[in-house]
């Protein structure tokens, strides 16, 4: 005879425990995936030179979405020497007018310079995963309890 705290469970009860474990454990790991590259990205950008830039124009990406624009960047680094660069992200309208400054980093292993606008917060994808994740469990945690807890 078992104890007389154990409860006998469905095996539909045991599934739907098993698909909340498994999503637990993927919001687990893409969280520790998730900081782990922001800790790295913020360091990278921490040991980085910053410099303010300004919004020079924008190029046009087309694709099966329609099109959107990234911004055109243009600043001096400390040698005022000035550079220009696109930026890898892009929307539709453009995050911000022409003229408009952004605070550019310019990495010390020469790779593509950064900019820092809302729209182009580094690892915004992963951010936006994470909290999603995080959303996703809050919703879901009354369903859980009461199906843990039901008799």
């Amino acid at each position: 005879m078992g104890s007389p705290c154990m409860v006998s469970l469905s095996s539909d009860v045991r599934k739907k425990i098993m698909y909340f474990k498994i999503l637990g454990y993927i919001g687990s790991f893409s969280m520790v995936f998730c900081i782990y590259f922001i800790i790295k990205k913020h360091i990278t950008l921490k040991h980085s030179d910053q410099y303010e830039g300004s919004v020079i124009g924008y190029e046009a990406r087309n694709d099966n979405k329609g099109t959107t624009y990234s911004l055109k960047i243009e600043y001096k680094d400390r040698n005022l020497v000035s550079h220009t660069f696109v930026a890898p992200t892009s929307s539709n309208p453009p995050a911000l007018k022409v003229g408009e400054k952004v605070v550019v980093f310019q990495h010390q292993d020469g790779s593509n310079p950064d900019i820092l606008v809302f729209e182009c917060l580094y690892l915004s994808l992963w951010v936006w995963f994470c909290l999603s994740i995080l959303a996703t469990g809050c919703i879901l945690s009354p369903y859980i309890l009461r199906v843990l807890y039901e008799r």
